[in-house]
Formats: structure tokens, sequence, C-alpha cells
């Protein structure tokens, strides 16, 4: 097993014993840091992660030694033991052996989960910028059409759909509302009783999002557009210290940013607007499947591009915030990064 950064370098060891940072294009494997075996509690005797102890949760692992973490700062720069609590560099993860050489050639570990599929128009883009797309859909005739659109992805195993309302609660059978006119505003949550006549309320298979995340594997990004229920999901990813790479939510509430600064940890923000998406992205250049610049456009009420795909320069969480109080919540998403570091003088204009 070999040792992988949140920053998706792996980790080596240099001339001097100790640990650095490699890109995927050093692919000298004799340099690169391997485990045979790595348990949730154990303390290292030897090398140079010697009397470190490990943590291993569903987020990834973290090393601990002295009351302090370690962590791998962006640029490349060496390893270092200097925070007392847990953030978002600390978090490493591991690639079996049969792996090593498919990571080398950066198609590997890119799980995209698409949480409020609707109708798969997002899910072109996200076969493109990850190694698998898991689309979860709670109305069984739109994922019935992602079925039958993306047949081929499924077959090939690309794409998985999960057809369920996606819950923090225990899994089983749930009442779900979907609605009469507009697909994308069915939601979980009952109705408010003079709303109610707009709904048609039905019985759906439940899947616990935690659960749905350790079956597929660990977040490359995650997508998230559920009416009246992203702040749930979120809080519960965080505290089940599920923070990954990049993450979208739609923010009509609040909430949802300071969940994101005070339980996610986050510091680098972007923000897409739902009602401009398909003009201000139209013919977009984009980062391809092998790293190559394509021009792609975003349908009409799509989720738009993702990570760096985004115009602009990532802002801080308090330029975020008075550029958020400006153009208000509403019908966008805000994206987060913890693998890019925020411009803070950058404002949003």
């Amino acid at each position: 097993m070999y040792l992988m950064s949140a920053h998706r370098t792996l980790i080596g060891i240099d001339v001097s014993g100790n640990l650095i940072q490699l890109t995927a294009s050093d692919d000298n494997l004799s340099k690169f840091f391997r485990f045979e075996n790595l348990r949730d509690g154990d303390v290292i005797n030897e090398g140079p992660l010697a009397n470190f102890t490990v943590e291993i949760s569903t987020a990834g692992i973290s090393f601990l030694r002295n009351g302090k973490y370690l962590c791998a700062p962006a640029d490349l720069a060496p390893l270092v033991v200097d925070r007392e609590w847990r953030m978002q560099w600390e978090l490493f993860s591991l690639i079996p052996d049969d792996e090593i050489s498919t990571f080398l050639s950066g198609k590997i570990g890119k799980t995209i989960y698409d949480i409020g599929s609707n109708n798969g128009d997002d899910i072109p883009y996200y076969l493109m910028k990850g190694d698998k797309v898991v689309a979860v859909e709670a109305n069984p005739l739109l994922a019935r059409q992602i079925e039958a659109r993306f047949e081929k992805q499924i077959k090939s195993g690309a794409l998985i759909v999960e057809n369920c309302v996606v819950t923090i609660d225990e899994p089983g059978q749930v009442f779900f509302y979907l609605h009469k006119g507009e697909d994308f505003l069915s939601q979980l949550p009952e109705p408010d009783p003079e709303n109610m006549v707009n709904f048609e309320k039905v019985e759906l298979p439940a899947k616990n999002i935690i659960d749905m995340i350790r079956k597929h594997g660990p977040p490359y990004y995650i997508k998230i557009d559920v009416e009246h229920y992203d702040q749930k999901l979120l809080k519960c990813l965080f505290i089940n210290d599920i923070r990954p790479p990049y993450l979208s939510c739609e923010s009509h509430h609040i909430d949802v940013f300071c969940l994101l600064v005070a339980l996610g940890n986050y510091d680098a923000f972007k923000l897409v607007d739902g009602w401009s998406v398909d003009k201000k992205y139209a013919n977009h250049e984009v980062r391809g499947p092998d790293n190559e610049i394509v021009n792609y456009s975003f349908p009409y009420h799509s989720a738009g591009p993702m990570g760096n795909d985004i115009a602009g320069k990532w802002m801080n969480k308090d330029n975020f915030f008075a550029f958020l109080s400006h153009v208000k919540l509403g019908w966008k998403d805000i994206h987060v990064s913890r693998v890019d570091l925020p411009d803070h003088s950058y404002l949003g204009f």
C-alpha cells in the first residue's frame, strides 16, 4: 500500500530518510513510501513515521505524535508536524499495490457523488472529471431515464445509479413528496400544508449517506442538491469526518455557509449562479480526463462546473461572506476546496 496526501500527491522518502511529497509523474516506485499493514490505533515502531499513532476513519487516515498531527502543505512542501487539531491537510489515503500504476497515469481515486441527479444533465461532465460517478436520484421515473440514457457507462462501471432517497437516518422506506409541476422541487421533508396540493406523497426506499460512501468509496467531489435537506446532509458528513477535496451545496440558507466554515473547516470558496450557468458557461474551457483543455457547454438548470473549472479565483471565508452578502442567497451553489489555497486579496469582483 502506498500513501497519498489530500493534495493527491504520493508520499516519498528523500535521501535523508525524511517524508516528502512527490508528483504522480515521478514514477520511480522506490521513492514512494509503502506500508504492509495499517490499522486504527497502531503505533508505528520504525521508519520515518516511528512513534506516530494511526487514526483511520471514513474520511481518511491521520498520523498523530506528541499531540500534533502530520500534515502535507501545498506546493509539494515537505511534510511537517505542527498542528494540535486535525484540519484538511492531515488526511491521507492508501493506494493498493495493484493500483499504483493506474494512479500514476492519473486515472484513479476520483469518485464523484451527484446527490440529487434529477434528469442526469450533470452526469456527462462528471464522467469527464471523475473515475467513477455515483448518481443518487429519488424519483423512480428520473432514475429510469438516467439508466436508459447512460446504459453504456453503467455497464462499464463508470456510472452507478442509486435510485433512493438519501437520508441521515437508518435505511428503509420513507415518505417522499414528488412535485407535480417541477420535478426538481421534489423533497423529503413534508411540505407546508398550503403547498401540499402541489405534491404527490409516495413511499420510496431510503439509504443513509454515510453507508453509501462506505459502499462506493471516499469522495473526490460531492454535489448536494436536495430540496430543504442540504444542511442535514452536510452536517452528517462533517460529523462523520467526511470532508472531500471538493464539495458543493445549494445555498438558499446561510446555514450552508456556516456549516462549511464551522464544521467543514473549508477556507477556499467559489460561487456558481444557477440562473446564468447555461449562458456564463457556454463553450467554456474545462480540464478533460487527461488534463487537456476542452470546450464544454453546460445546459440550463445544470449544476455547472466544479473546482478549478469555475471562473475566478478561490476566495477566503471572510471575503466570500462579504461577496455572498452582496449577491444574496438563492439558486446558487457554494463550492469549496481543501486542496486549493484562496487568494486573500480576491473579492469576487
